[in-house]
């Protein structure tokens, strides 16, 4: 990374855990010229930040391609199925099984007082 990291960037070790969902170059085509790893501090910058796509910062890759990379991860997928096996590898972790066997349903006002 040859910018001035934000701290919505991923750290070394975060990154390590999530790249291997995101899919690979491919040898045909056209040679892939951004950085996975910074579109995705991009969106995490975005979705921190609340910024409007045109008013990601410059040093992060064109907000066009941002955009157009965080559209077709989620239209796929992938950031359900990230999201997924974080919350399932935290858990086990936590020694607790990996998905929750109770939740909380109903309306929240059903628990306030009289």
């Amino acid at each position: 990374m040859a910018r001035t990291p934000y701290p919505t960037d991923l750290s070394d070790n975060q990154w390590q855990i999530i790249a291997p969902f995101f899919p690979k170059a491919v040898a045909t085509g056209r040679k892939k010229t951004v950085d996975t790893r910074e579109i995705v501090n991009a969106i995490f910058y975005i979705n921190r930040s609340g910024c409007q796509w045109d008013m990601l910062p410059h040093d992060f890759p064109n907000s066009k391609t941002v955009n157009h990379y965080y559209n077709e991860w989620r239209k796929s997928g992938l950031w359900k199925q990230v999201n997924d096996e974080m919350v399932e590898a935290i858990r086990l972790s936590l020694d607790r099984e990996e998905s929750p066997s109770v939740a909380g349903l109903g309306d929240a006002s059903e628990n306030e007082p009289n």
